[in-house]
């Protein structure tokens, strides 16, 4: 066919990351493997994945934000991380030391036109 594109992929049929990254000439891929337990508390694990069949496109520009700036999201910081040490007495038997980690952030869409979620992309 004139102007198709045709993927070697694996032999289940998949086209690689490679070659996807090649057809859309996107330089930086970020791909979600992450899973969850779907199974209750003491029973065999099962996992899931995350994002299931679905898969999102955004575009995303790895800079600070500026007024012409053009990127999907960003996450803001109020703060650097705070750390604080402190021991109380009553944990443990002698007392114990723990430590407190402050972190304040802000995850913010700036421009929702650069984002494209793909509802069960997978037979």
């Amino acid at each position: 066919m004139k102007g198709s594109t045709r993927f070697q992929g694996s032999p289940g049929g998949l086209a690689t990351i490679d070659e996807v990254k090649g057809l859309f000439e996107v330089d930086n891929w970020l791909v979600a493997r992450g899973r969850y337990i779907t199974t209750k508390e003491g029973q065999t694990s099962t996992y899931g994945r995350i994002w299931g069949k679905h898969v999102a496109a955004l575009y995303t520009d790895p800079g600070d934000v500026g007024l012409k700036t053009v990127t999907f999201g960003k996450t803001f910081c109020e703060m650097l991380r705070q750390t604080q040490r402190d021991f109380d007495l009553k944990r443990g038997i002698k007392g114990a030391h723990y430590f407190k980690v402050a972190w304040n952030s802000a995850e913010k869409v700036i421009c929702n036109d650069l984002g494209y979620m793909i509802q069960n992309a997978v037979p």
